[in-house]
């Protein structure tokens, strides 16, 4: 018999279990995995063109992130089909397994890589695309949305503490060794991280059905639940858009400071006073209340990019470095809370695939456009292009603020969990009672 979902007496009965904290360490390993296939990733083909006009960097760096998200937009959407006919696990270790076929690819791919970023580009795209697919999905069905915060804020802290201590080990063992042998251990991890994803339970709930265009055409509905789901989307177009950012502070900051353990030292600076904003975040705001402090991460960012739009200098660099980085630590898990649980607050648990599915599409194409335009203003414009784009990605703050603040104006008012009588209240995983005897 298949899986099911059935009501839960009280939230207590949702804790989170070994799959929910299992999937904690994944995600965590995971984020060391990220940090050497983009931050340093970027600043190694930033090095493999020293001799070169920066413009050749931006066009490689575009290229590759161009073919990822153009091959995971594409993937993705095919994903959810196999996903959701499945158990959901057993392609989330697939998407391990292929990123750590991505790092043996790097390995011996050594310096070509700027010329050939186009290929390694799409491998990584293949790899995200199985990884988040299947990831998302289990998150959503796994996480009660009675934990759903707790769940967002201890992956947030976890994956910060990381930045701080991981950027300054990696990027010294690059200085003093090379990319190649640094690549050998992080192939290691992701060893680790499969072992760990057996400790994941997921099965496919009963009736389970991907129809992507159906819930396109329920989108189009008038009702005050479909409204509420619809404002989150202009949000994950305005995030999918900041992505660029990580790139940009990476190449900020090999033109101006020269080395990767300079790179990690401010990686790992930047995230100490992201974790200590993100307590303070989480212990003194509240959803709906928020609206100053949307204001001042819409300004600040903004103001940083205009400074390193008129000079890229060492001081530029740090004020914008610091402006994206504490301002995206709380808006991404602002809207990482909001993606988790809003589908379960309007009653659409049947639609979590297809909701998934649609927010990594939006995401994907934000960053095919900015990192197109990386390629575009590398090709004409050089070190002024690279000024020019971190300008226009800077207005993505106050939009994304702005779409945020009315979405959590509304959700304000409509509590987590619905307490009025057992039969309603969360729904949780739970097997068929011919599976219990």
């Amino acid at each position: 018999m298949g899986f099911n979902y059935c009501p839960s007496g009280t939230s207590s009965n949702s804790k989170m279990n070994m799959s929910s904290w299992s999937m904690q360490i994944t995600s965590s390993i995971n984020n060391i995995i990220s940090l050497f296939a983009s931050t340093f990733l970027v600043s190694y083909i930033v090095q493999v063109n020293a001799g070169a006009p920066l413009g050749d960097s931006l066009v490689s760096i575009g290229l590759f992130y161009v073919s990822l998200y153009a091959v995971m937009a594409v993937c993705y959407f095919l994903m959810g089909y196999l996903v959701d006919r499945s158990s959901r696990i057993w392609y989330y270790r697939v998407g391990i397994i292929i990123k750590g076929a991505f790092i043996v690819f790097l390995i011996f791919l050594g310096e070509e890589l700027a010329k050939l970023s186009f290929l390694a580009g799409a491998l990584y795209g293949i790899a995200e695309s199985f990884y988040w697919s299947s990831y998302n999905v289990m998150k959503c069905e796994i996480i009660p949305r009675a934990h759903a915060d707790k769940f967002v804020a201890i992956n947030t802290l976890l994956n910060k503490i990381i930045n701080v201590v991981f950027p300054i080990l990696i990027g010294f063992m690059i200085d003093v060794s090379t990319f190649a042998v640094v690549a050998i251990y992080v192939l290691v991890i992701v060893a680790i991280q499969l072992v760990f994803s057996f400790f994941i339970k997921s099965q496919r709930p009963e009736n389970s059905n991907f129809n992507f265009f159906g819930y396109l055409k329920k989108l189009r509905g008038k009702t005050d639940d479909i409204k509420r789901i619809k404002r989150f989307y202009p949000v994950a177009i305005c995030y999918g858009a900041t992505t660029i950012c990580t790139s940009l502070v990476s190449i900020l900051s090999i033109t101006t400071f020269k080395t990767n353990l300079n790179l990690g030292l401010f990686t790992a600076g930047f995230s100490v006073i992201s974790i200590t904003a993100l307590l303070l975040f989480k212990k003194f705001t509240k959803v709906g209340g928020r609206r100053v402090l949307y204001v001042i991460m819409s300004v600040v960012p903004l103001m940083a990019g205009v400074m390193v739009a008129c000079k890229i200098t060492q001081w530029t660099y740090i004020v914008f470095n610091i402006a994206e980085t504490v301002s995206l630590t709380l808006l991404a898990y602002a809207l990482d809370v909001q993606r988790t649980i809003i589908l379960k607050k309007t009653g659409h648990y049947e639609d979590i695939a297809e909701h998934q599915t649609l927010t990594e599409l939006l995401f994907c194409l934000s960053r095919i456009v900015t990192f197109g335009l990386m390629l575009v203003f590398g090709l004409l414009l050089d070190v002024t292009g690279l000024r020019i784009l971190t300008l226009i990605i800077s207005f993505a703050f106050p939009f994304l603020c702005l779409f945020l603040a009315k979405m959590e104006k509304v959700e304000k008012d409509f509590p987590i969990e619905t307490r009025v009588v057992a039969v309603v209240q969360e729904p949780v995983p739970c097997e068929n009672t011919e599976n219990n005897q």
